[in-house]
């Protein structure tokens, strides 16, 4: 259904164990039967290290790349620091591709983000 008009945003917010994950794969499933294209975020407040050393999308950023994509067979994964990559940017590229995107987090995580929420 994406029509590249733009894609809702939606926040799913609330504490720990609180079951947003859960809601999320709920939302998520329900969305998709309804023939939407869904897109998710999991935002964290804690600082997690996505890309491990040794690795060679580590070491492209190490050597000053500001953003590798690691592309498999069956997935991507975009390594970035979340503090140059602006977010508007990941949203405008989700936009073409999908309909909704449910954006998963903790109150402190979402303070950056201005959409509806749940």
């Amino acid at each position: 259904m994406a029509s590249g008009s733009g894609i809702v945003e939606l926040g799913i917010v609330g504490s720990r164990n609180s079951g947003k994950t859960t809601l999320v794969e709920a939302l998520a499933k329900s969305l998709v039967e309804l023939g939407y294209r869904v897109a998710t975020v999991k935002h964290t407040s804690h600082d997690h290290i996505f890309d491990k050393p040794g690795k060679d999308s580590y070491r492209h950023r190490r050597a000053g790349a500001e953003m590798t994509l690691a592309i498999s067979g069956s997935e991507l994964a975009l390594f970035a620091d979340s503090t140059k990559v602006h977010r508007q940017l990941l949203m405008d590229v989700m936009a073409t591709q999908f309909d909704i995107c449910l954006v998963e987090g903790d109150r402190s995580a979402m303070n950056r983000w201005r959409f509806a929420r749940l």
